[in-house]
């Protein structure tokens, strides 16, 4: 699952940060911090501005494991905190005036800023994951054999291992075909259905300076700890 914040119990991956780990630079997406109505939030550092007033889509799978439908949320920052945490379908277009931006809940820029687009985004995802659900339960079988071969490898005695190592070998091209394949399929999808929305939203001035930001963000940190270890 990885590290996350929670917005009024919602989870939320858009504020993230930087630290190294033995010699490279690792992402960590929250620090399990819990935001309320009124609480400030983390919505600018020198490696992502997401600027005072925002909103965040939060999107979640339409169907349940246990068959219940998930609600997808609208989380509303205005002045730096949180404003108010609401199920998408129950939100108005009063909830998207003068904000200056819109994320996902991973912080990645969405081109909407209406009510209106909000609602196509949300049916408009659940058609492409649907869609790539369907195809690879359809349409991929060596994806499925390779998960089939797989599973309990690591009990099975010595010859059933052999055996499915060499399936397994047996099966690489086509896998790769097939998975080639999807790509086209997934790249079709995602320009009929959400392109609009996702793709290219960020203008390559603010992705520079991002990466500005970070690695300045890095540095600092590494100089302070050179410095604690010259004073010790």
């Amino acid at each position: 699952m990885g590290m996350y914040d929670m917005i009024c119990g919602d989870q939320v991956k858009c504020f993230y940060r930087y630290f190294e780990f033995k010699d490279e630079i690792w992402t960590t997406s929250g620090d399990l911090r819990r935001f309320r109505i009124g609480d400030k939030v983390p919505y600018r550092t020198s490696w992502y501005n997401y600027t005072k007033n925002f909103n965040i889509i939060n999107l979640w799978d339409t169907l349940l494991e246990d068959g219940c439908a998930d609600v997808h949320m609208l989380i509303g920052v205005r002045n730096g905190k949180v404003n108010f945490v609401k199920p998408l379908a129950q939100a108005n277009e009063t909830d998207w005036k003068n904000i200056q931006r819109c994320i996902d809940y991973r912080g990645e820029w969405l081109r909407i800023f209406s009510q209106a687009e909000a609602l196509d985004y949300a049916e408009a995802k659940e058609k492409y994951e649907q869609m790539k659900v369907d195809y690879m339960r359809n349409k991929m079988p060596y994806r499925e054999k390779t998960m089939d071969l797989l599973y309990g490898i690591a009990v099975v005695d010595e010859e059933e291992k052999r055996m499915r190592l060499t399936e397994l070998a047996s099966l690489e091209d086509a896998k790769k075909r097939e998975y080639e394949e999807f790509v086209v399929f997934d790249e079709n999808a995602r320009k009929e259905l959400i392109d609009k929305f996702e793709r290219n939203v960020k203008p390559e001035r603010v992705l520079k300076k991002e990466e500005e930001g970070a690695a300045k963000n890095m540095e600092q940190k590494k100089r302070k700890r050179e410095q604690s270890k010259q004073n010790m």
